[in-house]
This record gives structure tokens, sequence and C-alpha cells, in this order.
């Protein structure tokens, strides 16, 4: 097995050198940086103090952005967003699965990767793509990728692992999933060192996301099968005295303030409670898999001579909710599940500086262009975080940010919420016409909504205009900052 993975590798590489694209026409030359993007799954910010590799050799020698927000805190329409540059209002992901949502939802054929090998650079997936992703054809190649390893069937199963390695199905049983990206991302590390052309990389590492360990039941009907993820056999019970989460909001008892939606949540059982101390564990747990990878990418980059001009970008598709306001997912505009880590490290970028203004994954595909000197394909929402990084961009703007996500189930054209989320303030409207409205000075946990008070009268008001702008924004109209 380990002969045809290297076979396989090596051919894709030979091929990618000779110059090679998926029309038989040679790249331009081009000349750039590399890129390298490592994504992890339903990763909260909070998770990376678990990380000490990746706060060392990453946040240590880069740019770490502390408000770094998921708008749509939802695995697909959250990757939709790297890949398009559009917020899901624009892109059209509004969900994990079709019709609303899911890989067959988006316009692949103008993405990043495609405006990349345009520009003449090679191109690298390996891991979890878009939700729904080989459903139809499990040999797709998805346009623009060089060399393609993507998860399919059994994405969710950390231990038993099936890739369409370039249009070929190939299985690994009883190979930790993690382990097997972080070798091959480096393998191949140190085999394009030796092509001409540089390289865009995204490793998307399942970690830590749940597990499911049920292969090939469509996804509308897994919900029993649902647990904590597995580590790695090393690193089990490395965090079984991990103290809980200290949130008062964690099965918060008044609901009051909340939307319908929220106060039709019932408390959570101690049994639930115990077993979401230990989601937590596991989940820490699991990234130390990840953690280890990134330690010998950055290794790799070094030896190979390549580290000097690389770019690393590491980040999380959303966040999630262990409890906090009774809820046990993502999706929601809460803190947990918007708020994901983002390190930019590489040339020109200073060493060890915390930007704190607040950017997104909308703004991923708009730094990765202008890193590449890449012109994207589409009109972008966001912006490059290249120059904030760098510091040549004042970091004292206060961002406004649009919110939104669909109903978790269903097909309705409708909105479980819009919003938008400030430096100082979040605000979400439900569907149903409930407003919620949060001085995160003031109340950081999100515990009391202010929505209808006198003293915020003001602040409401300019937060319901902003909605009302950005809601169907497009392009430059989605940038907007408070005065100030």
């Amino acid at each position: 097995m380990r002969k045809r993975r290297l076979w396989g590798l090596a051919l894709a590489v030979f091929l990618a050198t000779l110059g090679l694209s998926a029309l038989g026409q040679p790249p331009p030359a081009v000349h750039g940086p590399n890129v390298i993007l490592v994504m992890t799954d339903d990763m909260r910010m909070d998770d990376l103090r678990f990380m000490p590799n990746t706060e060392r050799l990453l946040a240590g020698q880069g740019a770490t952005f502390s408000q770094m927000l998921s708008p749509y805190p939802l695995c697909c329409p959250a990757r939709a967003e790297v890949l398009s540059g559009q917020y899901s209002h624009n892109n059209g992901v509004q969900g994990n699965a079709w019709p609303r949502g899911g890989y067959y939802k988006l316009d692949s054929s103008n993405t990043l990767p495609v405006w990349l090998r345009s520009r003449g650079y090679q191109t690298v997936f390996m891991g979890k793509y878009l939700n729904q992703y080989g459903e139809r054809d499990p040999h797709e190649v998805p346009p623009g990728w060089d060399i393609w390893d993507g998860s399919l069937t059994h994405v969710y199963d950390y231990f038993d692992v099936i890739l369409n390695q370039n249009g070929s199905i190939v299985e690994y049983p009883h190979v930790y999933q993690t382990d097997l990206f972080d070798h091959t991302s480096t393998e191949l590390v140190r085999e394009l060192h030796g092509s001409d052309r540089p390289y865009f990389m995204w490793v998307s590492y399942v970690a830590p996301h749940a597990e499911c360990t049920i292969a090939g039941i469509p996804a509308s009907e897994r919900e029993g099968c649902w647990h904590p993820p597995r580590p790695e056999l090393v690193d089990r019970g490395t965090y079984d005295d991990l103290a809980p989460l200290r949130d008062p909001s964690v099965n918060e008892a008044n609901m009051s303030d909340k939307s319908a939606f929220m106060r039709r949540l019932p408390l959570l059982t101690p049994s639930q409670l115990r077993l979401l101390r230990f989601d937590r564990i596991q989940r820490i747990e699991a990234l130390q898999s990840v953690d280890r990878a990134v330690a010998h990418l950055v290794a790799q980059l070094k030896a190979s001579g390549q580290y000097r001009n690389t770019y690393i970008m590491f980040t999380s598709d959303n966040g999630i909710q262990l409890g906090e306001h009774r809820w046990r997912n993502k999706i929601l505009g809460y803190e947990p599940s918007v708020l994901v880590p983002l390190i930019i490290e590489g040339p020109g970028i200073p060493h060890g500086v915390v930007r704190q203004q607040a950017v997104t994954t909308v703004d991923i595909a708009a730094t990765i262009a202008q890193m590449t000197h890449t012109r994207p394909g589409r009109v972008l929402d966001g912006e490059s975080l290249l120059p904030l990084a760098q510091g040549s961009l004042p970091d004292n703007r206060d961002r406004i940010v649009p919110l939104e996500a669909a109903p978790v189930h269903g097909t309705s054209p409708t909105w479980l919420y819009q919003g938008v989320r400030t430096n100082r303030y979040t605000l979400l409207r439900w569907d149903n016409g409930d407003i919620e409205l949060y001085d995160r000075s003031r109340d950081p946990f999100e515990m009391s909504s202010v929505d209808g008070q006198p003293r915020y009268a003001s602040v409401q008001r300019a937060l319901l205009d902003q909605l009302g702008r950005l809601r169907d924004c497009a392009g430059r109209s989605c940038l907007a900052w408070l005065p100030g």
C-alpha cells in the first residue's frame, strides 16, 4: 500500500512539474510564494491554547487574529465562503445538503483553485472538502485541483479512510486520518520543492469534529451514529483532568431574554453535561495530532529551504457550542460558534503580533489572491488580510460583519436568523421577528439581551439599519465599519 501511495504521489508531482493542466496545456510561467492553508473542523478559538506547537511555530512567528469570525458557522457554507470569497447569500451555499446547500450548490468552475491554477500555481487538496462531495460521482476531481486527495464516504471516521486520489478510489483501513494527511502533506512539500512552479496546498483535517463510524449512511440519516471524536492512541487520556468550561452560559437557567427558538430548548440533564465534558476532552486530545502535523510541516519547509518563501494560514471552518445557552451544536450566531482561530505566518509578517480587528472566512480568498498576485473570477465580498497582518493597515477599525444561517433542516427560503456583529455588539434577528442584542463589553457570555432597553435604543436602530444594508450586500458594499 505504501509503495502504491508513493507511486501515485510521484506520478501526480511529475505531471504537475511538467506543467500539465486539466486541458493538457502548459501553465503560464509564474514566480511567487507558496501558500499552505491548514484547516480544522469545528475548532473553537479557545481550543488554540491546547496546541503548543501551533502557538509557538505559527502564532509566535506570525500574526494572530483574535476576532476571526465564521459568518455562517456551519461546515459547508463556511468552506464555500473560503472557496468563493463570498457570503452564502451570494455564493448560494446555504446549508450542508442539497437543495439549499452542499457541494453541488457551489459553482466549482469559478473558485479559488481555478483562479490559482490559471495564474500558474500548482494546486493541492487533501482531506474533507464540501459536504456531499462525491455522492453523485466518487471519481470526480473538482475543477482547479492538480493533486487531489478528497475524503469520501468515511469523512467522519477517524480510523477508516476512503479517498479519491486524482480520480482513483483508495482505501486506508485502520489508519488514523490525521496522521495520513500529516504524512501526505509533509511528503508533498518535500517533493514539490523540485518543481519550478509555486504551489497552493489546502490541508483540511476533520479533527476535532464529532465522529460517525457508520459508513455509507447519508448525512440526513446519521443522527444515531455521532459520538465524540477518537484521538490518536498516544493522546488518549492526556487531558482526562481537564476542568469543565468556566462559562455561566453553559446550561443557562434563564432563557427568557432569548428568541422563541432558544426558549424551546430544555435544560441539559446531568448525563448530557457529563457527555459534553467528555466530548471537550476528546476534542482537545484529537487536536494533538493536528498540532504535531503543524510541527512536521514547518520542519519540512525549513529542511527543504522553502520556509522563507511560504505563507502558512491556520484556521477552522467554524466553532461549536458545548452547552452554552443549552445548545450542543454550531450554526447559531453566538460567540462559541462564530469565533474561530486564524494565524497567518510568512514573508513580511511581524512575529508574535495580535490583530484585534474583526475578520472573516470570506476574507481568506482575497488574502490568498493578494499573496499570489492572482485575479479572482468573482466579485469578492471580503478584503485581503495581508496588509493588516503585516501592519501596513490600521488595526483600529470597528468592522461590521453580517451573520446568517438557514434552518438546519428543510428547504424553506427563509433564514433561521440574520444579524450583525461589531467589536462590542451582537444583534440577531430571527425568522419570527424576535431580536436579541448583546453588549459583549458588559456581557461577554451573552447572558442578557438588551433588546428594547431605552439606553440601547439608538444602538439597536443603528445596527438594524446596518443589517438592512448588509443582509443582501455584494462586493465592496459588504465591507462596513462603524465611524470613530
